[in-house]
């Protein structure tokens, strides 16, 4: 089975490194040298993973110039897990197949992206960018979530819910 792992950003200088947005709970675990990692476009071999600032910087075999990186921009790349690395329970998630996810309403209207998830003593949170820009909080909660698949998250949020005025980054 395969999860997805990354979105490729843009270059990051002139020797192939390429920005990622992670898409993944575990990019320590994730961006080991010389894993295979799949995107539509074409597979690749990551030579060099590393962190600069907040920024994860990863390099693939054959990707030696800022010309080559560009070319990948806005791949998704997913890698390969084993069996005991998947869910046994089919109502359960891991956080890195919940990120990345886009989060509709209950009529199909895309609200925003998961771009994390937080763990209070309450109930875990979806941490939503949403098509405004900001960050919206959701409780993971059956009153709020109404479906969960790999295709997406579909949510009935009360009012007021995914307002600005909630985001504590605004």
């Amino acid at each position: 089975m395969r999860i997805r792992v990354a979105l490729i950003g843009k270059p990051f200088g002139i020797s192939g490194e390429v920005t990622v947005r992670p898409l993944t709970d575990e990019p320590d675990v994730r961006f080991v040298p010389g894993v295979k990692m799949y995107s539509r476009e074409g597979d690749l071999i990551l030579e060099e993973a590393r962190v600069h600032g907040k920024t994860w910087l990863l390099r693939f075999a054959g990707v030696t110039d800022r010309n080559a990186a560009e070319s990948l921009r806005g791949r998704e790349l997913e890698v390969e897990i084993s069996a005991e690395e998947v869910p046994a329970d089919p109502d359960e998630w891991f956080d890195r197949d919940l990120i990345g996810l886009v989060c509709t309403d209950k009529d199909g209207d895309t609200l925003g992206n998961v771009i994390a998830v937080e763990h209070p003593p309450a109930h875990d949170v979806l941490v939503v960018r949403t098509e405004a820009g900001h960050v919206a909080r959701i409780p993971f909660v059956a009153s709020i979530v109404l479906r969960v698949d790999q295709d997406g998250i579909q949510i009935d949020p009360p009012g007021g819910l995914l307002s600005p005025d909630l985001d504590p980054d605004a």
